[in-house]
C-alpha cells in the first residue's frame, strides 16, 4: 500500500548550503504515521524524485534555494506544472520542478494530486538561523499533514 502523503527532502549533506532538506528529513523521521506518510531523502539528484512518485494525494518537497532572500527565509508555493516557465533559484541543474515536468509528460499517472514546495534560503545561513528555519518548516509540515490526513 502506498502512503497518502510523501515528504521528500532534496539536498546533499556534504554541501552546507544544500543540506537543509536531508537535515529536516532526519529530524522528522518518526514523527508521522508510517502507513499514511512516507518520509524520504532524495539526495542531490532531483531525478531521484521520479522513484518516489506514485500518484499520492500530496507531495511536500523541501529544498534549499538561492533566491537572494534573507538567510533562513522559508517560502511555500504550489508549482504550476501547466506553465512553460521554470522557476530558477534551486541549487540543482535539473531541479525538482523540472523533474515534475518530466513526470507530467512521460508518466502522468504517477504525478501526485497536490504538490507543495517548501524552499529555504540557505545562502549566509548560521547554525542558529538554520535551526529556526528547520523548526518553521516542521510546523508547516505538521499543519499540512494534519490537514491532508483529515481531508
Amino acid at each position: 500500500m502506498n502512503p497518502t502523503i510523501t515528504i521528500a527532502g532534496a539536498g546533499n549533506w556534504l554541501i552546507a548550503i544544500d543540506r537543509i532538506g536531508p537535515l529536516i528529513i532526519q529530524q522528522i523521521q518518526e514523527r508521522y504515521p508510517i502507513e499514511q506518510v512516507e518520509v524520504r531523502a532524495i539526495g542531490g539528484t532531483a531525478l531521484a524524485l521520479l522513484d518516489i512518485l506514485h500518484g499520492q494525494k500530496l507531495l511536500l518537497l523541501i529544498d534549499a534555494c538561492n533566491n537572494q532572500g534573507s538567510p533562513g527565509e522559508v517560502t511555500c508555493y504550489i508549482p504550476d506544472l501547466n506553465s512553460n516557465t521554470v522557476i530558477t533559484g534551486n541549487l540543482h541543474q535539473i531541479g525538482p520542478l523540472e523533474t515534475l515536468l518530466i513526470a507530467k509528460h512521460l508518466y502522468p499517472e504517477i504525478l501526485p494530486q497536490h504538490i507543495m514546495f517548501i524552499a529555504i534560503e540557505t545562502e549566509g545561513l548560521s547554525a542558529e538561523i538554520e535551526n529556526t528555519a528547520c523548526q518553521t518548516v516542521i510546523k508547516i509540515l505538521d499543519r499540512e499533514v494534519e490537514y491532508w490526513l483529515n481531508k
